[in-house]
């Protein structure tokens, strides 16, 4: 039962750190491709913005 436990574990951590580094990875090329690129950087800000703004509307008038 304990190795079970130990096995899962370390599977669980493995999971995990592997999704971080690539999180990590992504989010170093999306800075990489928008650093080279002035329009898509107004584009990404109008999209964040909007989705913040949709997202805060239902906390605004409940």
């Amino acid at each position: 039962m304990l190795a079970q436990y130990i096995v899962l574990g370390f599977t669980q951590i493995v999971i995990s750190v592997s999704v971080n580094a690539l999180i990590a990875v992504m989010a170093g090329a999306i800075v990489t491709f928008l650093a080279s690129r002035p329009v898509w950087q107004i584009v990404q800000r109008w999209l964040m913005g909007t989705g913040t703004v949709l997202a805060s509307w239902p906390c605004a008038w409940p």
